[in-house]
């Protein structure tokens, strides 16, 4: 959510000019305000604590009511809808969202203020019509934990998979999961989104994807939500407040449609993306000492492996048998605080550190011209063990350079390469054979 403040005088002044526009009326419905948490994600809602509020209204921003344009009694088409909320002196403007899936959305918001969560006036005009809205109360409500643990099964149909997650919180009034596509994006640049699952209010913690609401080959952001409700109270729109939302906190994870093993959970990481583009993936598990577990990133020419706070140390990794089957391996030296070259691996071998592990290793020697489908999670499945068991919360970066000609990419992945792709890991015991190729893994 990004949130945009303006003067309470100059937008009142704009509000209440006269204009010889004809009225059109203005409706309005599902009035909500929340405190709004949510972890870092490549839809374009941001990582961030805030207080959000909105309201869906007809004529909508585009002088329409859900894509079926308005007219006033002259039979002119219907100006746009502006609007704007104050609270103790503070003016947000309320931004149309111009939501593909939801036509009459608007929303505003501010970073959280323990003093700002008090009800807002809101102001809504439309040519001479106007509207005058109480916006309800935030509180002191405290924002729920967010969950861990998320995996995705596919059994047969890949547009249907099964998503499971750990709560954190032993009792969050609801959680719910919200799906968006990642290549339709709204006027301010957020993801579409194409899905909404029921609110699961009795610790449920695994829900089948229905059908029909994903396609074959494309990418996706999937928010699980974890949320405390209202118990009671009526808006100024007349809609009965009970069982809404009053504080959310969103967990991201990105995931494609294409190539996904069958029968094989993988655990869906966490996408940053930085300022320069470059996308992080950050892993939150449980590792077991000595079980290989398999890590798929997009594609790039390398990638640095690090563990997080606390965690062990990585034992070995198996690289996939791609292109010319060698790869550099690099190793951390702290004193000269960089990357020195340690040797050449082959794909397919376990590589075994010294005792004690290492925290922090790069591998390069990735041909570009593979051209790995970043969309595909069993493009460039990584092996890794760790010395002891623990939790995993490390991260693996993608490195990047230009390349002097265009590769060779599937149509319409140009928004998917900035937006990152799907990333899964694929949890294998040591005691199964290792796979050495790709078709091991499961995939198609």
């Amino acid at each position: 959510m990004s949130y945009r403040l303006a003067s309470a005088f100059q937008v009142a002044c704009s509000l209440f000019l006269p204009s010889v526009a004809q009225a059109v009326p203005i409706q309005a419905s599902d009035i909500f305000a929340f405190r709004d948490g949510s972890g870092p994600n490549t839809a374009g809602f941001g990582s961030s604590d805030g207080i959000s509020f909105g309201i869906n209204i007809s004529p909508n921003g585009f002088g329409e009511d859900n894509g079926m344009p308005l007219f006033d009694s002259l039979g002119n088409p219907a100006p746009p809808t502006t609007g704007f909320a104050i609270q103790n002196g503070l003016t947000a403007v309320l931004d149309f969202e111009g939501d593909p899936v939801n036509r009459n959305g608007y929303s505003g918001g501010i970073g959280y203020d323990a003093s700002m969560t008090g009800p807002w006036t809101l102001f809504l005009e439309n040519g001479p019509d106007s509207l005058v809205l109480e916006i309800p109360a935030v509180g002191d409500v405290r924002l729920p934990s967010r969950v861990t643990d998320v995996g995705l099964t596919v059994s047969g149909d890949k547009t249907t998979p099964t998503i499971s997650w750990t709560n954190v919180d032993a009792d969050p009034d609801a959680v719910r999961l919200q799906i968006y596509d990642l290549e339709q994006r709204s006027l301010a640049g957020l993801a579409a989104q194409v899905f909404s699952s029921p609110r699961f209010r009795n610790g449920e913690t695994v829900f089948t994807i229905p059908p029909g609401v994903l396609d074959e080959g494309r990418l996706y952001a999937i928010s699980i939500e974890t949320r405390l409700e209202r118990q009671s109270g009526v808006s100024s729109t007349g809609q009965d407040l009970t069982g809404t939302t009053l504080s959310v906190n969103r967990t991201w994870f990105n995931f494609a449609t294409s190539d996904l093993p069958d029968g094989v959970e993988i655990k869906l990481p966490e996408v940053i993306t930085t300022d320069r583009g470059t996308p992080v993936f950050v892993f939150d598990n449980n590792v077991t000492g000595g079980e290989v577990e398999f890590y798929d990133p997009i594609v790039t020419e390398g990638y640095d492996f690090a563990i997080g706070d606390t965690n062990p140390n990585f034992a070995s990794f198996i690289l996939p048998e791609l292109g010319d089957n060698l790869f550099d391996l690099f190793l951390y030296d702290a004193g000269i605080d960089d990357f020195v070259f340690e040797e050449v691996v082959s794909g397919g071998v376990e590589y075994f550190f010294g005792p004690g592990g290492v925290d922090l290793f790069r591998i390069l020697g990735i041909e570009t011209d593979l051209a790995l489908d970043p969309n595909d999670p069993t493009a460039f499945v990584t092996g890794l063990s760790f010395v002891e068991s623990g939790r995993f919360t490390g991260t693996m970066t993608p490195i990047t350079r230009d390349v002097p000609q265009p590769i060779p990419l599937p149509a319409g992945l140009g928004l998917m390469i900035s937006a990152i792709g799907a990333l899964g890991i694929l949890q294998v015991k040591r005691s199964r054979r290792c796979p050495r190729t790709l078709r091991d893994y499961g995939s198609a």
